[in-house]
């Protein structure tokens, strides 16, 4: 593994230090969404990076009850945003078809 020298994480850390801002705003606009699809072809990159890091936050997700993913990474530019409850009772009921 590469060690990081201390002028490429100066680097880094000037270019992503207001990430934790945008990861708060987006989320804000997560939360004031309905469900749906979302073209996003128009964010910036912190945007897009935010809405990644958002799609692994099952905590804020499952509190929310508002689950997101992309179509696919950033290749059509969409996302989702699902009714996590009613995605995990769906899947529940499958489950039980097959176990039974």
């Amino acid at each position: 593994m590469k060690k990081v020298t201390e002028k490429r994480y100066e680097i880094f850390f000037r270019e992503f230090e207001s990430l934790g801002v945008v990861i708060e705003e987006v989320q804000n606009v997560i939360l004031n969404r309905e469900y749906g699809k979302y073209d996003i072809r128009e964010l910036g990159l912190e945007e897009k990076i935010a809405l990644k890091i958002i799609e692994g936050m099952y905590d804020f997700q499952k509190k929310n009850n508002k689950g997101l993913r992309f179509d696919s990474i950033f290749k059509d530019g969409a996302i989702e945003i699902y009714d996590i409850n009613e995605e995990q009772r769906q899947f529940n009921e499958t489950m039980m078809k097959f176990k039974y």
